[in-house]
């Protein structure tokens, strides 16, 4: 039986959590009020999309989630209440991985337009689904009048050798599709032929290919970093080397502020003018029907981003129009190029 300092220890612990739960939730409603002018202009007056569905998805679930959690924290429930919340909200949990992990793989076909790599992010992505295992193993809600509305698995402690498996096989798949992603967008974007046409530096010019740069890495890395973070903690904790870390906490509802924001910015540079002007290459394209058809699924996040083949024909044709000099001769409109009458000379030279 604990003695008493032990129970006092815990309920510090326990206070300790609570209060870092609530600053965590606090930020995620603090972001959901502050963006719900730019939703509704970006969302609810456009035509329903895969993006907004996703969207809508991720930011209302969410919602539920984070307030059916608050209720199991906050009030004093009934152990039949008790259960059905904690086991509704604890499905809701694992089910909103799926929206992430749709969002990865369309993010990785938007950046290379490959499908066995967006199946594969896709596959990494859903492996917190193996969570689910938690119900037939007897998980269930128990009301506790000093903590409250508690989960518990019945025929599993939190530090058995099963729960290294749940956790390394949830967080490591989603290191593994981060890290993919992260790498994936820096080649494709950072460091090929678009680099100096992204328009980095101003907000109101960012095309397609500049958010999915700028907001990608930031995302990805982000998210590499927190799941990383959360496997240690949580690995530690249930080998006993450290107490369990309050900063996992703080995965979920980032996560979430991450992924709107980032639909929104894509839905926002997506219903700008992407025609692009003479200093900017990239555009989405739509010439395929088979992308055609998949970005009016997808909206926002079923755009392929490549160089503009259409600007590029411009340029070919530009380049091959002559120009008449005041002197009348046929010169080239290429700097360095060899005027008409010269290619003839040289090639009377030659033959």
């Amino acid at each position: 039986m604990s003695s008493p300092a032990d129970i006092i220890a815990s309920y510090n612990e326990l206070l300790t959590e609570r209060y870092i739960y609530f600053a965590s939730v606090s930020l995620l409603f603090y972001d959901f009020v502050i963006t719900s002018g730019r939703e509704v202009n970006l969302f609810w007056t456009k035509r329903l999309t895969g993006a907004s569905a996703l969207y809508f998805f991720i930011r209302y679930v969410t919602l539920v989630y984070e307030i059916l959690d608050f209720v199991s924290s906050v009030f004093t429930l009934s152990d039949k209440v008790c259960d059905g919340v904690i086991k509704s909200y604890t499905a809701l949990e694992y089910v909103r991985y799926i929206p992430f992990a749709v969002f990865s793989a369309m993010r990785a076909h938007g950046l290379l337009k490959n499908w066995v790599l967006s199946t594969l992010i896709l596959v990494l992505s859903f492996t917190p689904l193996v969570n689910f295992a938690m119900f037939p193993l007897g998980l269930t809600g128990m009301s506790d009048p000093v903590v409250g509305c508690v989960a518990n698995i019945l025929r599993i402690t939190p530090n058995e050798p099963i729960m290294f498996v749940f956790v390394s096989l949830a967080r490591a798949g989603l290191i593994l599709a981060d890290f993919i992603l992260i790498v994936l967008t820096w080649v494709t974007l950072a460091i090929g032929p678009a680099r100096p046409h992204l328009h980095l530096g101003d907000n109101s010019r960012r095309s397609l290919a500049a958010i999915m740069l700028w907001n990608g890495l930031m995302y990805f890395v982000i998210l590499f970093i927190l799941n990383v973070l959360h496997l240690s903690f949580t690995l530690t904790s249930i080998f006993g080397i450290d107490e369990p870390s309050n900063i996992t906490l703080f995965t979920d509802p980032v996560t979430s502020i991450l992924t709107w924001h980032f639909l929104l910015d894509l839905q926002e540079a997506n219903q700008r003018d992407l025609k692009l002007d003479s200093e900017d290459p990239m555009h989405t394209s739509m010439s395929i029907t088979g992308s055609l058809n998949f970005a009016r699924v997808m909206g926002s996040i079923g755009s392929i981003v490549v160089p503009g083949a259409d600007d590029l024909d411009d340029d070919l044709r530009s380049a091959d129009e002559p120009s008449n000099d005041p002197d009348g001769d046929m010169v080239s409109t290429q700097p360095g190029e060899l005027t008409i009458a010269e290619r003839s000379n040289a090639n009377a030279g030659q033959a």
